[in-house]
């Protein structure tokens, strides 16, 4: 389905792609075959009003039709095409990394967009997780279908090295001209957009139309990995027309208006998904304290645990210093202690087991692996005592560049076994 110059030339644009200065990424003219090109055109979906809802639920100036398959056949074939192992493959390649793959389409903003003139698209990061399945967002194929262009008709794909930093922020341009696709990372600091579309009301063209998909993957360098959030905007500063003295006319008035309304509209979206964070976050650390509570080591023997154990983790690991009250029914002659070491950790790690602050036995583990240890531990019917266990070279997901958990998790306690 590729064109024989895109196959060709695969090396290539590997090498273009990882050259490239504050946003890796790639032109690929006549991206598709010629008749796959045509397939995506002559099947563009029509601009539906269900399909035009912007960020804020109201209707705007933008359609996106996620559901490849359901626009024709053709357009199912292709969605088929996209899926498979050879497609993928190619643009691992010429991204460097083997675990990218096209996020299908559930993934939510891709598919066909389409976008009538007026419109513009504000500097932006796109969001960074797919919310339901907590893989990572790594890059976009953007897809152009418009047969005709012009550069004085806006609309153009622009990477910015840094938006906010106005005096050096350094910008790469790319009409969206017809079987033209660019494939771009996505980061934190890979920011793009387009001006405002300004099609002349003489010219037979309505719309900028494209195909948009998005590459995820499970997991994504440690550098790279931030907490999730949802696309973030800069919006374009105020006309250089607007400086002291200026004549205020009618034209300046308005687009000054409607920067401003703009600015105020997501001002006011920003406000009001912070409630709801918050409101979340108020849940979540309810719940969690609530789970806590009911978390119970795997002690086994005539001794309970009395309240929650402090540093436990409910995967049943620990994190520096886990610690925990608990009480003898009977008397107890020992203590026995069987963990699991895993990989990531740093060797040697280092376990010490206490008893009242006073030190039982200290471990130096020299390698992943279950172990387990017994020492001599008198306690007697119905005394209480603090059992503590500390840990060396704790690492959390964030450090390990896996997932954004900033639990430390050390060792999993398998069992803890206290004997008459």
């Amino acid at each position: 389905m590729l064109s024989r110059s895109t196959l060709k030339n695969i090396d290539f644009f590997q090498g273009s792609f990882g050259k490239c200065k504050h946003t890796k990424h790639v032109c690929i003219d006549n991206f598709f075959s010629d008749e796959i090109a045509s397939w995506l055109l002559e099947d563009f979906p029509a601009f539906e009003q269900s399909q035009q809802l912007n960020e804020f639920g109201d209707t705007g100036l933008k359609a996106v039709y996620e559901k490849l398959s359901d626009i024709s056949p053709r357009y199912r074939k292709i969605s088929d095409y996209l899926a498979s192992a050879e497609f993928n493959q190619l643009i691992q390649k010429i991204c460097g990394d083997d675990s990218v793959y096209w996020g299908g389409e559930s993934m939510y903003g891709g598919g066909t967009h389409e976008n009538l003139n007026g419109i513009e698209l504000d500097q932006h990061v796109d969001f960074n997780y797919n919310d339901l399945t907590g893989e990572h967002r790594r890059l976009n194929l953007l897809i152009y279908l418009n047969p005709t262009w012009e550069e004085a008709w806006g609309g153009q794909l622009e990477l910015h090295s840094n938006p906010l930093d106005r005096m050096n922020n350094e910008i790469t341009s790319f009409s969206p001209l017809f079987n033209r696709a660019i494939l771009m990372e996505t980061t934190e600091t890979i920011w793009h957009g387009f001006p405002r579309i300004n099609i002349p009301e003489q010219i037979n063209v309505s719309s900028r139309k494209s195909l948009a998909l998005y590459f995820y993957s499970k997991t994504r360098p440690a550098d790279e990995v931030a907490s999730g959030h949802g696309t973030v905007y800069i919006h374009r500063k105020l006309p250089s027309e607007f400086k002291t003295g200026a004549v205020i006319t009618e034209d300046l008035f308005n687009e000054i208006n409607y920067l401003i309304d703009k600015r105020d509209s997501f001002l006011s979206l920003y406000q009001q998904r912070e409630k709801l964070n918050s409101e979340r976050m108020k849940s979540v650390i309810s719940y969690n304290s609530f789970l806590s509570s009911q978390l119970r080591l795997p002690i086994l023997g005539m001794v309970e645990q009395i309240d929650a154990a402090i540093g436990f983790y409910a995967e049943k690991f620990i994190g520096s210093e886990m610690s925990v009250e608990i009480r003898a029914f009977e008397s107890t002659s020992s203590i026995e202690i069987e963990f699991f070491a895993r990989q990531a950790l740093d060797y040697p790690l280092i376990l010490e087991c206490m008893f009242n602050e006073e030190s039982i036995v200290e471990l130096c583990v020299s390698e992943p692996g279950t172990y387990s240890f017994k020492r001599n531990l008198h306690l007697s019917s119905g005394s209480t005592g603090v059992l503590t266990l500390k840990a060396s070279n704790v690492k959390s997901g964030q450090q390990e560049g896996t997932n954004l958990d900033d639990r430390e998790f050390s060792v999993l306690i398998k069992k803890i076994i206290f004997r008459n």
